[in-house]
């Protein structure tokens, strides 16, 4: 019997500091693609 793997996540099996801190690492990898996408938006002119 083959199982095929996934990437979800039931937030409501998380514990409250699991929940935090995944909404924490969520918080801060869009602030990375967003600082990301100022840097190299070429309408900037940087």
């Amino acid at each position: 019997m083959d199982i095929i793997p996934d990437n979800f996540i039931d937030p409501k099996q998380l514990r409250s500091l699991e929940l935090r801190n995944l909404k924490e690492i969520l918080r801060l990898i869009n602030q990375l693609i967003n600082d990301i996408a100022r840097k190299y938006d070429p309408g900037t002119g940087l």
